[in-house]
């Protein structure tokens, strides 16, 4: 994936302002496309990953591949516990 790593999640969130602002979008109208706010799409530009199933969706929104923080499925629920040694 052509995601920038050294990007930090403010950086990444001021270029997607621009390109937003640039192509007429908002955050809400993003949402409204993926069935979210729009603080959650927000929210998605600042994590350090995201849902390789949101992923594909700003993709296909239209949102550059170099925007967007990596994806990646992590488990929900509680973490496994470690057996004692």
């Amino acid at each position: 994936m052509e995601t920038e790593l050294n990007i930090t999640a403010q950086e990444r969130k001021e270029k997607v302002f621009a390109w937003m602002r640039a192509n007429g979008l908002t955050y809400e109208r993003i949402g409204e496309r993926l069935g979210v706010t729009g603080t959650g799409v927000s929210r998605m530009f600042t994590k350090s990953s995201i849902p390789t199933r949101r992923y594909r969706q700003l993709l296909d929104v239209g949102v550059p591949r170099h925007l967007l923080p990596p994806a990646r499925d992590i488990p929900t629920g509680p973490k496994p516990r470690q057996a004692a040694v």
